[in-house]
């Protein structure tokens, strides 16, 4: 049985500093499975620009903005879900640039983790020994309890728990 595209996770207005990552999360339902497409000031973003990143997967896309730039992203963006049954629906959340710095702070991972790059480090001396590491580059989107709602975080972490403490390196509240 079809069933027309619902956007079940919509993107979330966001502030972001010069020179960081904004992260916009959008996920769709529908039968056939809906096809989600990212616009900017309501043109269609591509991939191809060095800037963007758009990851795909199974009704769900991620919009990676890096760098991000003051006067130039400063806009509403919109994830489009459409397949072919009944009207196409759309959900916006507009980026903010901001100049300045942010500090980082601790938060408590509560929510769903997006990897999209991975890095690997050796690190010496860690603990009195020398070790070697996996690192994750993690940006993320997710809602912290102890704070509002935190939308793009870089992570640097050596394993992931839920529940505990990471340091965050850049993060931007709205």
């Amino acid at each position: 049985m079809t069933h027309p595209p619902q956007i079940i996770k919509k993107p979330q207005n966001q502030g972001v500093r010069v020179g960081g990552v904004a992260v916009f999360y959008c996920r769709s339902s529908g039968n056939p499975p809906p096809t989600i497409v990212w616009r900017k000031n309501t043109k269609k973003i591509s991939s191809t620009q060095s800037r963007y990143t758009i990851i795909d997967n199974g009704g769900e896309s991620i919009l990676r903005i890096e760098p991000v730039r003051a006067g130039r992203d400063d806009a509403p963006y919109e994830c489009v879900a459409e397949n072919g049954v009944g009207d196409a629906v759309s959900a916006e959340a507009t980026l903010t640039v901001y100049e300045g710095k942010c500090r980082g702070k601790s938060v408590v991972i509560t929510s769903k983790m997006y990897i999209i790059q991975k890095k690997y480090s050796h690190l010496s001396k860690v603990n009195g020994s020398t070790e070697n590491f996996e690192f994750w580059q993690w940006h993320t989107y997710m809602y912290i309890s102890k704070f509002q709602n935190i939308v793009a975080i870089n992570l640097y972490m050596g394993q992931v728990d839920y529940g505990q403490n990471w340091s965050a390196v850049e993060f931007v509240m709205t």
